[in-house]
């Protein structure tokens, strides 16, 4: 429903104004509907699990707030930590930096596609600072680290972008511009932050739906990345292929090389993520980093270059 929703917005149907309105609501539009249908059916379905008290009364305190305060000692909370595990500590926190900046460049990169037209670079290193002081923060008060949220950032966009209305009949829609500000992402996390006195409705609302709208807005963010084109283009003859810069000028059988080589290393990430060595995923980042060296002894540069600048003005092969 929020897929269909979403395409709304250049269909015929009602208004201009109106069938933006749909689009940009879509999700929400769709979780109520769905709630309410789960309401009228009145059938077993797993809901959210909310368990947050009255603030109001109880007060805001830490999960496991009878074992700890606000705040973590960083030398020990039970007993003094050994010089040793202090310093042993440095190679992990190496890893989880590196993960988080690979997370937040990730982010920008997918954000930063040259049809977005966006002139505010700037703002990236901004979230980057803002990045590593929340990180501190949240070490401090042992609360989960802070990174950018990839889906959620590239769902922001679509709802802040500005398409063209004046093109030619049977043409699409180009972006004309983006409304680049801040005070949505300031609203959004406010509302973030006031929805847990929303506990009682929150557990009101069914797992599937959460997973319904995850899958929609991971499924949307794969629009415009060069992986997934290129994934497409092995199943589909070459006469077939999109009339783009890196199919006119690599040969189609490096580009699917090159392909089965990523996708190889999507399947290695993934099970380093879902098995025991979950901790060591930061190392096999680093590791991709003189793979890529590497595959110049195989490839033509010219021909890396073209198949690994897809999102706009930085690679990200």
């Amino acid at each position: 429903m929020a897929f269909y929703l979403r395409k709304f917005r250049t269909s015929y149907f009602f208004g201009k104004r109106a069938r933006r309105l749909v689009s940009d609501f879509g999700i929400v539009i769709a979780m109520a509907s769905m709630l309410l249908l789960d309401m009228f059916v009145h059938d077993k379905v797993t809901t959210l699990k909310v368990s947050i008290g009255d603030p109001f009364h109880t007060g805001f305190h830490p999960t496991r707030h009878s074992e700890r305060g606000w705040f973590i000692n960083p030398a020990g909370m039970t007993r003094p930590m050994g010089s040793g595990w202090i310093f042993a500590a440095i190679v992990p926190a190496l890893f989880i930096g590196i993960l988080l900046f690979m997370e937040t460049e990730l982010t920008g990169v997918l954000l930063n596609k040259k049809e977005n037209k966006l002139t505010k670079g700037a703002g990236f290193n901004l979230d980057l600072c803002v990045m590593g002081v929340l990180s501190f923060i949240c070490s401090l008060m042992g609360l989960p680290w802070m990174c950018a949220a990839t889906v959620r950032s590239v769902s922001h966009l679509q709802s802040l972008t500005v398409w063209s209305t004046s093109h030619a009949p049977g043409v699409k829609p180009h972006i004309t511009e983006v409304k680049e500000q801040r005070i949505t992402n300031i609203c959004i996390h406010i509302l973030t932050g006031i929805s847990i006195l929303l506990a009682p409705a929150l557990n009101r609302i069914p797992v599937p739906v959460m997973f319904g709208v995850l899958l929609y807005l991971g499924v949307c963010s794969l629009s415009g990345i060069q992986l997934v084109d290129r994934f497409i283009m092995m199943f589909m003859p070459h006469k077939y292929h999109p009339d783009v810069q890196y199919v006119r000028k690599v040969n189609f059988l490096k580009i699917h090389c090159y392909t089965g080589i990523q996708l190889i290393c999507l399947a290695l990430l993934i099970v380093v993520k879902v098995t025991a060595l979950a901790p060591s995923f930061p190392f096999f980042i680093i590791c991709l980093i003189p793979l890529r060296k590497a595959l110049v002894k195989f490839f033509d540069q010219s021909d890396l270059e073209e198949v690994c600048k897809p999102l706009g003005n930085k690679n990200c092969c």
